[in-house]
């Protein structure tokens, strides 16, 4: 009898060890499968992120473009004094109209030649000036003033009716104005510099934060090497803890956005995923374990009918 009862035991303990590997393995196929989902949405989110930031972008760029060969704008690289007034009143009625944080037309120098908007800029000996006195179109983003406000401008080069470059008009852009409409959207996005440091977000707890290759989650702009190695370890799922506005764990994905100049970034929550590939394991061991106890009831049926019948004979 002892011996029927141990062995009875170790069917059940070898059964609910093997329904757990079983369970766990369903459970780690149904959370790759809906990561695999994940995936395919933070693309899309990503590509869709990125492309209303470039053509937010887009608008100031053909602003600068097409305002740069203005005949306001022409007649003061040799015109009298008196036309700075004119050109004054054109560029602000274009920053009024466009958003735009700043217009500044110079000429071939450098030298500010009328301007408006609140933003001051020394274009001189800057690569996106150089560049538009090559006859192309110069960009820039950083952070200007001891505020550190964030900007992003666009340097068109103005020609004159001999096809010389006589000067170029500066169109000028504030980050945030553009983030406005962006902030607390879901998921969170947002887009780095060539040193990895956030430029853009619809974060704003997580602006200036930084990003390593290889290296998951973000960090402060403070933080040491020694720090950043500790976590290289799973690339992909980001252990973020930062507070209600990111996810705990999050998917991360990345692609260069080279039209800007930067990498964007999209966090997708994984605690959907990891419930889904929980409920489908549950579901999977509570069916086997009902399957089992009714095999276990007939079976302790069968043998008490032979016990009894062991009994009659």
């Amino acid at each position: 009898m002892f011996s029927l009862l141990r062995a009875r035991w170790i069917v059940i303990t070898l059964f609910l060890l093997a329904l757990a590997l079983v369970a766990s393995g369903v459970w780690r196929y149904g959370y790759t499968q809906a990561l695999v989902q994940l995936d395919k949405q933070g693309r899309a989110d990503l590509a869709l992120a990125a492309d209303r930031f470039t053509g937010e972008m887009r608008r100031f760029r053909e602003l600068a473009v097409l305002m740069s060969d203005h005949p306001t704008l022409a007649d003061l690289v040799s015109g009298p004094a008196s036309n700075t007034s004119s050109a004054t009143q054109l560029l602000q009625s274009a920053v009024d109209k466009s958003g735009a944080a700043g217009l500044i037309f110079t000429d071939v120098t450098g030298a500010i030649l009328a301007q408006a908007g609140d933003i001051t800029l020394q274009p001189s000996d800057s690569t996106y000036f150089r560049r538009a006195m090559q006859g192309a179109l110069g960009s820039f983003f950083g952070r200007l003033g001891p505020e550190g406000r964030r900007v992003y401008a666009y340097a068109a080069p103005s020609f004159g009716p001999d096809g010389q470059i006589r000067g170029s008009l500066i169109a000028i852009v504030d980050i945030a104005e553009i983030e406005w409409g962006w902030i607390g959207g879901q998921p969170a996005v947002f887009f780095t510099d060539r040193d990895g440091r956030i430029f853009v977000s619809n974060r704003s707890e997580i602006l200036g934060w930084r990003t390593y290759p290889g290296a998951p989650g973000l960090f402060a702009p403070q933080a040491e090497d020694t720090v950043i190695r500790k976590y290289r370890a799973d690339p992909d799922i980001w252990p973020l803890y930062m507070g209600s506005y990111l996810p705990d764990r999050a998917l991360h994905l990345s692609s260069p956005k080279p039209v800007i100049g930067m990498t964007g970034h999209v966090l997708m929550d994984v605690a959907p995923a990891m419930r889904v590939a929980t409920l489908q394991a549950a579901i999977f061991a509570a069916i086997c374990l009902a399957f089992g106890a009714v095999v276990l009831l007939l079976a302790e049926r069968r043998r008490s009918l032979a016990r009894v019948n062991a009994q009659l004979e």
